[in-house]
């Protein structure tokens, strides 16, 4: 049986925008954290590591996505700080891109 050809349109549309999302994110992460001082590295990694905690803590019953836009938001305030305004500004690029997996 053949695939109606709108239909193989689409999945050939869909694969060619994955494709293009990966590559602007594969991309973006390099220049990002290549640009960080050792400082600011090490913020980022503290900062992660205590949001990934801060996840993995949640209790069941919370309201979760709150919970994690919380955690989310006390992270990038941290790191706003550290990063300054154009540093910071590619970070949250760079993780919107990511989240958009998922």
């Amino acid at each position: 049986m053949a695939i109606p050809a709108e239909i193989n349109e689409r999945r050939v549309k869909d694969a060619s925008d994955r494709d293009a999302d990966l590559a602007r994110r594969i991309l973006a992460v390099p220049r990002l954290y290549a640009s960080l001082t050792d400082e600011q590295a090490q913020a980022l990694r503290t900062a992660m590591t205590e949001s990934r905690a801060r996840r993995h803590d949640l209790k069941r019953g919370e309201d979760w996505q709150a919970a994690r836009k919380t955690i989310r938001d006390d992270q990038s305030r941290k790191l706003e700080a550290v990063f300054g305004p154009e540093k910071f500004k590619r970070y949250i690029e760079v993780s919107e891109l990511d989240r958009g997996d998922r």
